[in-house]
């Protein structure tokens, strides 16, 4: 099985589907530790702690890009 681009796999995902912060740091094309740090100082996009991990939605990413641009 071929390993898809994580952009594309996000870009062509439902709004609902979850995502490992190494996904989005590669959409926004930043490095993950500065997801952390934006997730730190309560910045960036929302996210949840589910289990130990941390992941985001499409949906808020989308919607904290919106914002940024605006």
């Amino acid at each position: 099985m071929i390993d898809q681009d994580p952009i594309i796999l996000f870009w062509t995902a439902p709004d609902e589907a979850l995502f490992a912060p190494n996904v989005i740091a590669a959409v926004r094309n930043v490095t993950p530790a500065l997801l952390e740090r934006e997730r730190w100082q309560r910045t960036g996009p929302k996210h949840l702690k589910l289990v130990g991990r941390v992941l985001y939605r499409k949906a808020d990413v989308l919607k904290w890009i919106e914002q940024q641009v605006a």
